[in-house]
């Protein structure tokens, strides 16, 4: 294959591309424009938890990093954790105009909190698939995104199941919308 780069030809046997969140709908493009057929598989979409250090310190001291499955009766949801910052933050992320979150930790500094994401795998379907623009959805609950946000805020859990979760303050910006 052939690649142009800053109007450099590159010519190569493999060509690999790795636009992150942020350039999946450029890659689409480029991919519909080269022929190639399109579809949509699974996406694990969901909210990052944050507890007192304190709750999750016996997991975390088996497990630095344990990952949790679980199959929920329900609905047969499967739910996971993933990404454990033991004593770390949750930090705001962007992406062009959208807003979310991530956890990190550091070596040498700590806080008094852990976070982890909260996942559910969900299949979808082609119009409500797009890449890089996340809507979270816990347990029957979807919330949409109406407008960007200025300030992400702590996780509300009402429940281990997550029945009811709160993931930015409710505002004009805000909608969560029942199961349709």
């Amino acid at each position: 294959g052939e690649v142009v780069i800053k109007g450099k030809r590159i010519h190569a046997k493999y060509i690999l591309a790795a636009p992150g969140r942020v350039g999946a709908d450029w890659f689409a493009e480029q991919a519909r424009n080269l022929g190639v057929k399109l579809t949509h598989g699974p996406i694990d979409v969901g909210v990052r938890v944050e507890v007192p250090a304190v709750v999750y310190e016996p997991v975390v001291k088996v497990n630095r990093d344990p990952k949790f499955h679980i199959r929920t009766k329900t609905f047969d949801d499967f739910v996971r954790t993933f990404c454990t910052n033991s004593m770390g933050w949750v930090m705001e992320e962007r992406y062009d105009d959208h807003v979310g979150v991530n956890g990190h930790s550091l070596r040498a500094k700590k806080s008094q909190n852990t976070n982890f994401a909260l996942l559910i795998h969900i299949e979808t379907i082609n119009h409500a698939a797009r890449a890089g623009v996340y809507t979270p959805i816990c347990k029957g609950r979807r919330c949409y995104f109406i407008h960007g946000f200025e300030t992400p805020h702590l996780l509300a859990v009402d429940h281990v199941d997550c029945a009811n979760v709160a993931i930015f303050r409710p505002d004009e910006n805000f909608v969560v919308r029942d199961r349709w």
